[in-house]
């Protein structure tokens, strides 16, 4: 065989490798013999696909459907090939997959990523998350970055529908793994991940802070001033991607300002990394590299403000190009540092520095093929680079390197200082009282710097203490009720669906509080939680603790009618709990005040205004004499 034709037959193979999604048939997901409480699982693998559809569940039981093709998920449909041709990023399409579950009573849990750029997903025939708008063409659509968590009750055998609608945005489709578990290891998980890059931005922020505090005091570092720059930008980039922990603060924020956002500032990272290194090793690097470097940035900012995503997501790959020509640029510069200055001068603090920025450059290139769009379009490429935003911790880890060198740069300064004293110390003892001082100043440096480290361990302790659960109660607190409830608000007036809120509040609570203490009125509150959760059916009611002893429950799709039932449920359980409060001035016993609204929402009215009207009927029943129910409607 000739080479020309060996290299033909190679060429034909790595297409084929990677272009291939013609796969025949689709996976029934068999996780009976799974325990489900013990470890979470990704639903990747073989999913119906059906293109150009928007289906729902009635249609699969009404109509013999036939998948356009099957697909793996995740990953983007741009790469499907339908007969001839393949899918562009721009359409719409449904996907849809069957699991059988473990016959089990408790809550399953879904972890949903961002879908491109908008969907709608059943369960079962239950619509139980959303984001944006999904429709056939690009003015019907609204796009929306949402990562959700949604829950339901399982079956046997169970049915996932989501119908996915892209026009904003190169690649479409499902680009991130589904995450499926038990309700506890879902939360869990969240929080973990929530947590982690939590820890990352608190970290990565408060140490470009204190670089920068170090440059203000001393403005001739400039490698410090980039440095603190490069910290505070991924940062920032860590909530923006990450866990998308802003978009769980903003989750209704602009799309297209989103993803410039993110995408300025890995532009940016870029280009403060290369005038960093220029700063570090001035002597290695050519200033050509810096000057190209300004152009190329510059032209690639200016496409991102000027145009929509869904253009300029199409040089995203230039850019990720002259990324890794960066890199590779770099790598013989810290080689020659390597020959320079570690092996040769014995200089340890530029072997923490270059240690610290390889692990940085690997795993820059590593988010770089992570989120590569080749990545998303090739799932053959995803079998290779399975973990992504690592960026971060290796910045976390340069960050570390570079503080260890400065650290031991200010050792050294130290030594030569103490041997410098003594010296002078034999010439002329009357330096002694100033050397004296001067130490004194080192140690008063040294305890502030004590007490920074202080502070960020402190700062890293408050951000791991944000959750979304009440730690007395472990219901969900406010915050995040307020949240559920804008979600269920808007999809109640997207389909004209009736919300009802009320609100409950233990009478004579403080009455309680003093006579019995307060360790009785935390158990007292907890037994009225456990009766209100047992009385409710995740995930379209739920209940939140409001404060102190008040709790508000959202019944969604539920009129006022079905609201008194539940209110009135709820009520008779408090009751049967008998505990005594002595003090009382109704009843000797724990009884509630509730008040109930309920409303078909309409583009007038706020959530908010369901909330007043509620809290305004719960204080309602407690002025006319307590343990009532009052309904005031909107």
């Amino acid at each position: 065989m000739s080479k020309r034709k060996l290299i033909f037959i190679i060429i034909l193979l790595c297409t084929f490798l990677l272009n291939f999604t013609s796969i025949t048939k689709a996976e029934i997901i068999d996780l009976s013999n799974y325990d489900l409480t013990e470890k979470n699982i990704n639903l990747n693998g073989k999913w119906e696909f059906y293109w150009k559809q928007l289906l729902e569940p009635t249609d699969f039981q009404e109509k013999n459907l036939e998948p356009s093709s099957i697909v793996e998920v995740p990953t983007a449909w741009n790469g499907y090939q339908l007969q001839d041709k393949k899918l562009p990023g721009m359409g719409y399409a449904t996907y849809r997959l069957r699991i059988h579950i473990k016959n089990n009573t408790d809550l399953i849990g879904l972890r949903i990523p961002p879908i491109l750029t908008s969907y709608k997903l059943w369960i079962n025939s239950k619509l139980i998350a959303s984001a944006g708008k999904v429709g056939t063409s690009r003015v019907e659509t609204d796009p929306q970055y949402l990562p959700q968590l949604a829950f339901f009750k399982p079956e046997e055998e169970n049915e996932i529908i989501i119908q996915v609608a892209n026009f904003y945005h190169r690649s479409g489709g499902i680009l991130q793994s589904i995450m499926l578990g038990e309700e506890k290891n879902i939360l869990a998980e969240n929080n973990k991940r929530l947590g982690y890059n939590l820890f990352l931005f608190g970290a990565l922020f408060i140490m470009g802070i204190y670089h920068l505090i170090i440059y203000l005091y001393r403005k001739k570092s400039l490698s410090v001033f980039y440095f603190s720059l490069f910290c505070i930008l991924l940062s920032i980039r860590t909530v923006l991607l990450g866990e998308y922990f802003f978009i769980y603060l903003f989750p209704d924020f602009n799309w297209e300002l989103f993803n410039k956002l993110h995408t300025l500032s890995y532009y940016l990272s870029v280009y403060i990394l290369i005038i960093f290194f220029k700063a570090v090793f001035s002597k290695y690097m050519k200033k050509t590299i810096v000057k190209i470097s300004v152009i190329t940035v510059a032209v690639f900012i200016l496409l991102v403000l000027l145009s929509p995503a869904r253009v300029y997501t199409y040089i995203n790959p230039g850019y990720q190009l002259f990324t890794i020509i960066i890199i590779i640029y770099i790598i013989p510069v810290l080689y020659r540092v390597v020959l320079d200055e570690i092996i040769k001068m014995k200089n340890i603090c530029s072997l923490y520095i270059v240690s610290g920025a390889v692990i940085l450059l690997i795993t820059v290139l590593n988010d770089i093929l992570f989120f590569s769009i080749l990545r998303y379009d090739h799932h053959f490429l995803k079998s290779f680079i399975i973990i992504g935003n690592l960026s971060s911790l290796g910045l976390l880890i340069f960050a570390l390197t570079n503080s260890l060198a400065l650290a031991v740069s200010f050792a050294n300064a130290f030594n030569e200082n103490e041997k410098m004293s003594i010296e002078l110390q034999k010439l002329n003892e009357n330096l002694e009282s100033i050397i004296k001082e001067r130490t004194r100043e080192i140690q008063i440096s040294n305890d502030k710097i004590r007490e920074q480290k202080s502070e960020l361990e402190k700062a890293n302790l408050a951000l791991q203490k944000i959750s979304k659960i009440d730690p007395l109660t472990n219901i969900w607190n406010r915050r995040h009720f307020d949240k559920v409830l804008l979600n269920k608000w808007k999809q109640a007036l997207n389909e004209q669906l009736p919300v009802s809120i009320f609100f409950i509040d233990i009478d004579d609570f403080k009455a309680y509080n003093d006579y019995y203490g307060h360790t009785a009125g935390d158990e007292c509150i907890k037994q009225v939680t456990r009766q209100i959760k047992h009385s409710l059916t995740p995930p379209d009611e739920l209940v939140a603790r409001y404060g102190g002893e008040e709790f508000v429950v959202l019944l969604a799709n539920t009129d006022i009618d079905k609201a008194r039932k539940k209110a009135e449920i709820i009520q008779a359980k408090i009751e049967s709990l008998n505990i005594p409060n002595i003090n009382s001035t109704n009843r000797e016993i724990i009884t509630i005040s509730l008040g109930i609204t309920s409303v078909i929402p309409t583009k007038k009215l706020l959530p908010e205004d369901l909330i007043m009207a509620a809290d305004k009927a719960m204080y309602l029943a407690k002025n006319n004499g307590k343990n009532k129910i009052k309904i005031i409607p909107i």
